[in-house]
């Protein structure tokens, strides 16, 4: 194999690999975008931010559940909205589980949340 063919592959090799980042630092700045996206939730602008996750969708499914635990209550009460709008199973799993939080915020935000979900166990629950 000749030098130049040597020095093909290698670059073609480095330009390959450097594609394959390009994802996870994708997923890093979304990740960033979704933590900022939720500490938003305990503003005025907490609307806004609820719109921006249901718009991003199942990737800030999980992150959304972890912040029904956070100790600010606003923020763990209206992670629940965004999770019903977002409406995959999972969500949709998290704000029925969230009705029988010991945080009255919380419930009484999956409460409201529920109006979002259409189904028959929302409106049972909501019976």
């Amino acid at each position: 194999m000749g030098f130049a063919l040597k020095v093909c592959c290698v670059s073609l090799l480095a330009f390959v690999s450097s594609i394959w980042s390009i994802p996870q630092e994708i997923r890093s700045t979304q990740s960033s975008q979704i933590d900022a996206l939720i500490a938003q939730l305990g503003t005025r602008d907490w609307e806004k931010a609820v719109d921006a996750l249901v718009a991003i969708g199942e990737p800030a499914v999980e992150p959304l559940i972890a912040a029904l635990n956070r100790e600010e209550g606003f923020i763990s009460a209206r992670s629940c909205r965004a999770l019903a709008r977002i409406g995959a199973t999972r969500a949709v799993e998290a704000v029925f589980a969230a009705t029988r939080s010991r945080n009255g915020q919380v419930r009484g935000e999956a409460a409201l949340a529920l109006e979002d979900v259409k189904s028959e166990k929302a409106t049972e629950l909501l019976i």
